[in-house]
């Protein structure tokens, strides 16, 4: 096995079509296809970087880095879609993506970091705590503006 290469990705590409399915389906627990769409916008955006930890050729491990966006009192950047696939997990590689994340938003200027997890994926609420995150007493809302 190749040394694991933390890459910002800013375009889609197709040739890591099945990657993209087993990071989502890792992401979502349950089977997933990507957008190809959705994927590519993410690539591109002015806001938000996508990280892929590539392995021979493969994209084992993903994440998103919602850059740092100004609040009274502070710069906070959020992480987005922390994914390791099945096939690559336990060889520290959401350790890896992790650190480079936390090394990104300092580069960018945060000053803090946020990022919501699903109650189940137990596994990465122990990753988080083991860099210093810590859970907040608070209740996430959404709307979501696609549906009346």
């Amino acid at each position: 096995m190749s040394d694991l290469r933390i890459e910002e990705h800013k375009v889609y590409n197709p040739d890591l079509a099945a990657d993209y399915d087993a990071l989502l389906t890792s992401l979502h627990l349950h089977d997933s296809i990507h957008v190809p769409a959705e994927v590519r916008a993410v690539c591109e955006s002015a806001t938000t970087n996508i990280y892929f930890g590539m392995i021979d050729g493969h994209a084992a491990v993903m994440a998103s880095l919602i850059l740092p966006t100004d609040s009274i009192g502070h710069r906070t950047a959020i992480f987005e879609d922390i994914a390791v696939q099945e096939a690559y997990r336990g060889r520290g590689l959401g350790e890896k993506i992790v650190e480079h994340l936390i090394a990104e938003s300092v580069q960018y200027g945060a000053t803090r970091i946020e990022l919501h997890s699903k109650d189940v994926r137990v596994a990465a609420h122990g990753l988080y705590k083991k860099f210093g995150f810590e859970i907040v007493d608070t209740r996430l809302f959404r709307k979501d503006l696609t549906v009346d």
